[in-house]
C-alpha cells in the first residue's frame, strides 16, 4: 500500500531533521531553492545550504518540533 500525501507530510514533520539531516534526501528535491527574508536581509539557499543550516541548528537545539493542527 502506497503512502498518501497526508502520510508523507506527517512523516516529514515528525522527522527529527536537525539531528537526522540525511532525511532531507527523502523529502526535499535536490534542486530546491529557499528564498528567505530574515532580519539579516535576503538569503537564497540551495539543498546543501539548507542541510548545513539544519546541521548548525542541531548543535544549538536539543529538539525541533512542529505542531500539526490540521492536515
Amino acid at each position: 500500500m502506497s503512502k498518501t500525501v497526508k502520510d508523507i507530510v506527517r512523516s516529514f514533520y515528525e522527522t527529527d531533521l536537525i539531528h537526522n539531516t540525511e532525511a532531507f534526501s527523502e523529502y526535499l528535491h535536490p534542486e530546491i531553492e529557499l528564498y528567505w527574508n530574515s532580519s539579516f536581509g535576503f538569503n537564497k539557499k540551495d539543498f546543501n545550504d539548507i542541510k548545513a543550516m539544519f546541521n548548525e541548528m542541531g548543535l544549538s537545539f536539543e529538539t525541533l518540533r512542529a505542531k500539526l493542527v490540521t492536515l
